[in-house]
């Protein structure tokens, strides 16, 4: 479980939100409604108070931000059932859809298709924004896909055209 916290606050840290206020070991985030993830309370370690009364400060703040108040919740953590005691409920209809999936392997050896080529920058290339749907970016898409430390934005070509636009970020060896 350790592993996947911490890997969870290294990625809070790869796609900073635009307000990231600290609520003890939790992370209050709001990134003006773009993603789920930049716009919830990361729920890693204790939040310094009583869960009831960190989740009444989510509700304010998310007020505060003009967001709805969001937990992201480790599953088998221990916040997850003091969460869902408190009477919070995962959100099935979350339109990015109620969970997410990190996925860790070692980046030495990583393989493309033979008919691919994957070019990797630390700034979006002309066009990039564009192959991952966000024509006119807003300023928080921008600061949640561009501003991590370690931030790569790839762009794939099969035959000479470029036929998707990738963004990820290296959180470290755990």
């Amino acid at each position: 479980m350790e592993d996947v916290v911490e890997l969870e606050q290294r990625c809070a840290d790869a796609w900073p939100a635009l307000v990231d206020r600290p609520l003890g070991q939790w992370r209050l985030r709001a990134a003006d409604g773009f993603t789920g993830r930049a716009n919830s309370a990361l729920t890693t370690g204790d939040p310094g108070v009583p869960v009831p009364d960190a989740l009444a400060a989510v509700i304010g703040f998310a007020a505060e931000h003009g967001i709805r108040p969001a937990a992201h919740v480790v599953v088998g953590a221990p916040a997850e059932a003091a969460v869902e005691a408190a009477g919070w409920r995962v959100d099935v209809d979350h339109p990015g859809g109620a969970e997410s999936l990190v996925m860790t392997g070692p980046l030495h050896g990583f393989a493309t298709p033979k008919s691919a080529d994957v070019d990797v920058s630390g700034t979006p290339l002309p066009g990039w924004w564009e192959l991952a749907a966000q024509p006119s970016p807003t300023a928080a898409q921008r600061h949640v896909l561009a501003s991590g430390p370690t931030v790569g934005f790839g762009t794939v070509t099969a035959g000479g055209e470029v036929v998707a636009a990738v963004r990820g970020a290296v959180v470290g060896d755990l």
